[in-house]
């Protein structure tokens, strides 16, 4: 665990040495400005700011934390991987109190699941540098089944509730944006009985809000899972156009995984996505979140470990 942690400490100091420089330049930057500038120009663009940008989700923090995204659990011990400097997308957290998870990385045991990918291999090289074989998973991306790392193993398949052909799609956002493409879809359990497994580790899942089909198979078929990472896509918004009765759904089916034993332990706001710039979100809400949960194994652990100290 020290080392592990030791390992992951000297990339964070990496990370911080060579983003420094970039925060300085922008820092004296900005102070050269007159000070006028950060009082006119705020004051100026505000009511076009809120005439030309919607509010793509009535679902704010509050109403979240009271329909099925409530944290449950806290993670003392926990590692940010992927991702690169000062850019969050790409990068998903983990929860190191999984003790179960350390061992098996230390004894390069552990199995991850890397469903949605676009091109970006961060978070998979990262933690297959951890100790972890990873299976990632894209049907959107052209580019053949193949090793692409060390433990790097990708296939071009998506997840579904069932095995099938999806209808045309038309891909947003990416290299490939715009292109129609029919996509191969797999469920969860036909992957892990192909591959010869009956257990993840981490399953990640970044799929634009493919994760509700899937999702719901968890809650209604045992799947021996450690965490879940995954960005969690609301309809009922401008960026997935949907139904209240959509919505209501979707926060059914997360209240099924607590149900389930699984429990949240971390959520923050998404309000910056390929679909586009959503910074202008900031106080208003979002249609996204990215979410860290423990598998049900690892959470009664976790609880009994609470119990017992």
């Amino acid at each position: 665990m020290d080392k592990l942690k030791r390992k992951i400490a000297r990339k964070r100091c990496y990370r911080t040495i060579t983003a420094t420089p970039v925060r300085v330049f922008v820092l004296v930057l900005l102070f050269a400005l007159p000070f006028s500038y950060y009082i006119l120009i705020p004051l100026a663009l505000l009511p076009v700011r809120r005439w030309l940008m919607p509010k793509y989700s009535k679902l704010d923090q509050g109403t979240a934390a009271t329909k099925g995204l409530a944290l449950k659990t806290t993670c003392k011990s926990h590692a940010t991987l992927g991702g690169g400097i000062g850019k969050r997308e790409g990068s998903w957290t983990i929860c190191l109190d999984d003790d179960r998870l350390v061992q098996r990385m230390k004894t390069n045991e552990c199995v991850v699941y890397s469903f949605g990918v676009r091109d970006d291999w961060s978070f998979d090289s990262a933690i297959a540098r951890l100790g972890c074989t990873v299976y990632a998973f894209d049907p959107s991306i052209h580019r053949k089944a193949s090793d692409l790392d060390t433990n790097v193993h990708f296939e071009p398949f998506g997840i579904g509730a069932k095995d099938e052909m999806s209808d045309p799609i038309v891909v947003k956002g990416g290299p490939w944006n715009g292109e129609t493409q029919v996509w191969t879809m797999k469920t969860l359990q036909t992957l892990m009985a192909h591959h010869g497994h009956t257990h993840i580790d981490v399953l990640k899942m970044d799929v634009e809000g493919g994760e509700w089909g899937p999702l719901a198979q968890l809650a209604a078929i045992p799947t021996s899972i450690g965490q879940i990472v995954m960005e969690v896509h609301f309809s009922n918004s401008e960026l997935r156009p949907g139904t209240v009765e959509d919505e209501e759904q979707e926060i059914s089916t997360l209240m099924k995984l607590h149900q389930e034993g699984y429990l949240l332990w971390n959520r923050v706001d998404n309000e910056q996505g390929f679909e586009r710039d959503r910074t202008f979100l900031r106080g208003q809400g979002s249609c996204c979140y990215d979410t860290g949960w423990l598998g049900p194994v690892a959470a009664a652990a976790k609880v009994n470990r609470v119990g017992s100290g």
